[in-house]
């Protein structure tokens, strides 16, 4: 390289390390995310007190710089009941910023995490200046580390930096070639070696990126440098086992201890000891189970599933490769294009595949990171292999455009790389930009935070929750934008029937699934609402029962919820349980089921007895049991908000009629079934002689009164002011229950 790009690159480093330094405390983070916690608490207890045991000096430590609120999920270990807490995450990362951390606390961790990040782009400029002159191995090399997912874990507390710098000067070594290093061979070799066994300690498949150096030795024909290569590692990997040892007793955190993630509440205490009260019961439901032990067995493998996983792997919204580390795919680009590809290259993509699928294969429902991740966490350790693949830098427009397509997507990560602030934040924000949108999302993943997904109306819904709130049996849409709703069900959808309401004036809806046909509802000045039928394009038979309806409103109106927030398990912070919030609703939708089913006959039915009270008091609250039969040739629905419910209406001394509560069915009622069941009813406010007209309800169809064999059951009921006791009915009601098909 040239003295100028020297310059240049050394002025963008100095920039990227004065960076954590102007941090204030707190800084980045403002509060520990993820598996933040553990790593960060673990380096500051190696600082202070050079031990790994989590005590009360440790907590009081982390409170002093993260006050605010709890620190969740940290993950602990043990090996005699929870006497001794140990930290239950891999120390080495923690261990080599420890001495940043002593000094300056989490921005120490950041500025560690910085000087890791810009020692691979003076790496990577180096390797690449074998093929190309001036400025383009050095802008190629920034393009590649600085617009990447990789530049947002700069700011997370957590070691993906650490193994993207182990990976890559593992083969940094291997591959970098210069008169010194033809003097020093041997050194070289065990450098590279060496560096590689500190990400496979943290994850052990990396040791897969390993086959491009011993390919690269083998054709060589270097076969004692081989030796040398794997001897370095084994023995750089068993250094840091014997640490690990020394430190914890254990090998890894992650075989013959009990793990367990738990919230410190407050300082002063530690969150876990033994007994029965020590400490909450572990997740059962954890993808890797806390352990290794998820490593030791045959995979189930589902190919379609594996299929749909290999598609968001590559264009996932939230984890694309090619989205969140574009320089990826211009390196396969120059790869594919080169003239001759050498073994070792081969070998190395080798390597990448095997890292891609086994994340893919043995988690298929966690394999972008879990819940805290920024594309995709568990193979961002891998991304700096790809450089390695590049052999030529072309001139002229290759690298502008990569760059403008980096800029393009990456923009705000690298502009606000620990996350935006806005309606519903999450670190996941960035994908309601262009041109996140227009690339699938990902359905097969347990957990894609900054989305609701909540059964509405019988069918499964999955939003953002910028642009969704469920409201029990209906859906909020925000106004004046496009709403995408991910639909599911036990069964496929053919004519879907929804309600759109809207009290927003002149506003416009529409609605289509899958592509197929919109439909278009207009809103006047008073609020109102519309049935409309949706057409379903055919499902592919190998696809899951999932749609796509989109919904877009030309505007809306505030409207006002109440926010219920999750009890607060922790008395040292006091916390707001529920507030009331605002939502700008375009459009109300509510799913009444298939038009099929809405047009069915349902109406037929037959009363066997009815037990109610011929008094009560104004205001009162009762039961009525009913057994009534359903004749109609159709089962009643009971799922969606069309569905049938008993209902009744007190009709007064002058004819006038008002509806009261409404009562679920204990469950769907076929043909020919009795349903004997309690009706709950409440009686007037006003006292007199009224008639209790029981009467079913299709709802927002009819009501089975308005057919000729749905006729109501009628009891005449005196309603006396509160005050006077009404008499005993006789024997208690039973609970709900579907007779057999016989008279009562």
């Amino acid at each position: 390289m040239t003295r100028s790009v020297h310059q240049v690159l050394l002025a963008v480093s100095f920039f990227l390390l004065a960076v954590p330094l102007t941090l204030v405390t707190p800084g980045v983070p403002s509060s520990l995310k993820a598996d933040e916690a553990a790593y960060f608490m673990m380096a500051q207890s190696l600082a202070h007190d050079g031990d790994l045991e989590l005590g009360v000096e440790d907590v009081d430590r982390a409170f002093d710089e993260f006050p605010f609120r709890p620190i969740t999920n940290l993950i602990a270990m043990t090996n005699d009941g929870w006497h001794t807490v140990l930290y239950g995450k891999p120390y080495i990362y923690s261990l080599f910023a420890a001495p940043f951390v002593r000094f300056q606390g989490a921005n120490g961790l950041v500025f560690f995490n910085m000087l890791l990040l810009v020692s691979m782009v003076w790496m990577g400029a180096l390797y690449l200046s074998r093929f190309g002159e001036g400025s383009g191995p050095a802008l190629f090399a920034a393009g590649f580390f600085l617009l990447s997912a990789g530049f947002s874990y700069v700011f997370w507390l957590q070691p993906e930096v650490f193994n993207m710098a182990s990976v890559c000067a593992c083969l940094f070594f291997a591959f970098h070639r210069t008169r010194r290093r033809l003097e020093l061979p041997w050194t070289w070799v065990l450098l590279s070696g060496a560096a590689l066994a500190p990400a496979v300690y943290n994850k052990p498949i990396l040791a897969a990126l390993g086959l491009g150096p011993l390919i690269l030795l083998l054709v060589e024909r270097r076969f004692k440098a081989v030796v040398l290569w794997v001897l370095a590692a084994a023995v750089a990997l068993g250094l840091v086992v014997g640490v690990a040892v020394a430190l914890t007793g254990h090998p890894t955190p992650y075989l013959g201890v009990k793990r367990q993630g738990v919230t410190v509440c407050e300082p002063g205490v530690v969150p876990i000891g033994p007994g029965p009260e020590g400490g909450a019961a572990p997740d059962e439901d954890r993808p890797t189970g806390g352990a290794w032990s998820w490593l030791f067995r045959i995979p189930s493998v589902d190919p379609p599933t594996l299929t749909a996983n290999a598609t968001y792997f590559l264009v996932g919204r939230h984890t694309g490769l090619f989205l969140y580390f574009p320089f990826a795919l211009a390196a396969l680009i120059l790869f594919a294009l080169a003239t001759r590809r050498r073994s070792e290259r081969w070998g190395l993509l080798l390597g990448i595949l095997v890292v891609a699928l086994f994340f893919l294969i043995f988690i298929p429902r966690n394999w972008q990171g879990g819940g805290g991740f920024v594309g995709n966490r568990y193979f961002v350790n891998a991304y700096p292999a790809f450089l390695f693949l590049v052999t030529r830098i072309p001139k002229r427009w290759f690298l502008p455009i990569t760059w403008g397509l980096g800029g393009l997507l990456l923009g705000p990560l690298v502009f606000s790389p620990f996350s935006r602030s806005g309606p519903e934040p999450t670190l996941q924000s960035h994908v309601r930009n262009f041109p996140y949108p227009y690339f699938p999302l990902e359905q097969t993943l347990r957990e894609v935070p900054g989305y609701h997904d909540t059964e509405v109306s019988g069918l499964r819904m999955k939003g953002r929750k910028d642009l969704f709130l469920p409201r029990g049996a209906s859906a909020w849409v925000r106004g004046a934008s496009q709403t995408e709703l991910w639909l599911r069900g036990p069964e496929p959808l053919h004519q879907p029937v929804f309600l759109v309401s809207s009290e927003a004036p002149g506003n416009r809806v529409s609605l289509a699934i899958d592509g197929g046909s919109r439909q278009s509802l207009s809103f006047g000045e008073e609020a109102t609402a519309q049935r409309v039928v949706l057409e379903v394009p055919a499902l592919d038979a190998e696809d899951p029962i999932r749609y796509r309806l989109e919904v877009e409103a030309s505007t809306g109106r505030i409207r006002g919820w109440h926010r219920q927030m999750p009890p607060n398990s922790c008395g040292y912070f006091n916390a707001n349980p529920s507030y009331e919030e605002s939502f700008f609703v375009g459009a109300e939708i509510s799913y009444l089921g298939e038009l099929e089913e809405i047009e069915a006959d349902v109406w037929g039915l037959e009363w066997g007895s009815v037990d109610a009270p011929a008094m009560v008091s104004t205001g009162e609250e009762f039961s009525v049991a009913i057994e009534v039969k359903n004749l109609s040739g159709q089962t009643w629905p009971v799922r969606h908000a069309a569905r049938v419910r008993l209902a009744y209406r007190w009709v007064d001394a002058s004819g006038v009629a008002t509806e009261g509560l409404r009562t679920e069915l204990a469950e769907a009622v076929e043909p020919s079934r009795w349903l004997r069941q309690e009706q709950r009813v409440e009686a007037p406010m006003t006292a007199g002689r009224y008639t209790l007209e029981l009467d079913p309800v299709y709802e927002f169809v009819g009501w089975f009164s308005d057919h000729p064999r749905g006729s109501p059951h009628r009891i005449e009921i005196e309603v006396v002011e509160s005050e006077i006791a009404a008499p005993e009915t006789g024997d208690p009601l039973v609970a709900s229950e579907i007779l057999p098909d016989e008279d009562p």
